[in-house]
């Protein structure tokens, strides 16, 4: 684990041991800590309660379902957010990914589901901070705005090389990169890549306009080839 200041209250969290480096972001605000996601087990999270300010209330956000960003969840007693469909898609599925991806864990991980909920928006704005439903990676995607820092914190909605599309809806997930534009980020940092730019936001634009229209698109990597030709499987229904 290797960990960088992004800015005065931001840090990101680099883990790498797992085959796709993964990254936890804490924002330190005046009266909260911010933990986006929780990687894989109440190890992995020691350094960040190391770290860990007294005093303030600790809001853990989970981006999305996935095994490698809520397994950490137990290491916390405080709150823990995410979108409805989050908590709904956890509940069902946790034993189902505990058993397929159990290898991964690190130390202990306890099914620990969020505690707030939304469906389209909250903001806490003595934080500055915004949380708003992005679908797109998958359907329960969720990002978050930090007005004082203007970094966009976007899950697994944004890769290096090529992101992975789990949810066949790309009219949504063009919806949420539209949307991310809006906010006019100074950065955007994301579950698997940091410092990414709005160039990028526009690349995945057009990489997912021509994954739905079904035409030619021209990879320089193989990684980005087999990247391609998966999401081409998620569209017709060949992915479970």
């Amino acid at each position: 684990m290797a960990k960088e200041k992004i800015t005065t209250r931001a840090t990101a969290y680099h883990f790498s041991d797992l085959p796709m480096a993964t990254f936890v972001y804490v924002i330190e605000t005046a009266r909260r800590v911010w933990v986006i996601d929780t990687f894989c087990g109440s190890l992995s999270m020691e350094p960040v309660l190391q770290d860990m300010p007294e005093g303030r209330e600790v809001m853990v956000v989970n981006t999305h379902f996935h095994w490698d960003h809520v397994w950490g969840n137990c290491a916390f007693t405080g709150e823990v957010v995410s979108h409805r469909r989050c908590r709904e898609l956890l509940a069902a599925r946790w034993e189902q990914e505990l058993a397929r991806y159990g290898n991964y864990r690190r130390g202990r991980v306890e099914r620990r589901l969020p505690t707030i909920t939304f469906e389209q928006r909250l903001f806490f704005p003595e934080d500055g901070i915004e949380l708003f439903y992005s679908p797109g990676h998958t359907a329960d995607s969720i990002s978050l705005f930090d007005h004082e820092d203007r970094l966009l914190y976007v899950g697994d909605n944004l890769e290096r090389p090529l992101v992975y599309v789990e949810d066949p809806e790309l009219d949504a997930y063009l919806r949420t990169l539209e949307e991310y534009k809006k906010y006019r980020p100074q950065q955007l940092m994301a579950g698997h890549a940091k410092n990414l730019t709005l160039e990028e936001v526009e690349g995945t634009i057009d990489y997912l306009r021509h994954l739905k229209a079904g035409t030619e698109v021209v990879f320089v990597t193989e990684e980005e080839r087999l990247i391609h030709a998966a999401n081409q499987k998620v569209l017709k229904g060949e992915c479970g």
